[in-house]
């Protein structure tokens, strides 16, 4: 069986950290993926990243940044006072940053699905594949998550 998500999108915030209890760094954030049957529908994916690839976010991806992810996509149950949810993310295993940073501070949020204008440089394909970084969701605790 096969369990492989590829993405690309743009942030709807910025990259914030968390620490689960044990410590281990993780950002959990927003992908707007335009449908590519509509120009006028985007869905919102929730993803997650952990240690050195949520730092690397952190510190060179903002609000509107154009990435590319590719993970597993995972559905878990929380139970809250008896009642139980269901909650689907994308574990993100590599990112792709997929424009310069002078793009990404010129794009404006109107046009935030044109990709014609996307330059390839060595910055820009940077690929923070680190196995190590791989957790479950079974190792944040969700109750301090604003979903």
């Amino acid at each position: 069986m096969i369990n492989k998500v590829l993405l690309t999108g743009r942030l709807t915030s910025n990259i914030e950290l968390r620490q689960t209890n044990d410590g281990i760094v993780f950002s959990y954030f927003t992908l707007a993926v335009q449908r590519m049957s509509s120009k006028n529908e985007t869905d919102f994916i929730s993803c997650v990243t952990w240690r050195k690839t949520a730092e690397f976010m952190r510190d060179y991806l903002k609000k509107g940044s154009l990435i590319g992810v590719e993970g597993r996509l995972e559905v878990y149950r929380l139970e809250q006072d008896g009642n139980y949810q269901t909650r689907t993310n994308v574990n993100v295993s590599q990112v792709h940053f997929l424009e310069s940073k002078q793009q990404n501070i010129d794009q404006s949020t109107e046009n935030v699905f044109n990709t014609n204008t996307i330059q390839k440089n060595n910055f820009n394909n940077k690929n923070f594949d680190k196995e190590q970084d791989e957790m479950k969701m079974e190792d944040i605790d969700f109750d301090e998550i604003d979903f």
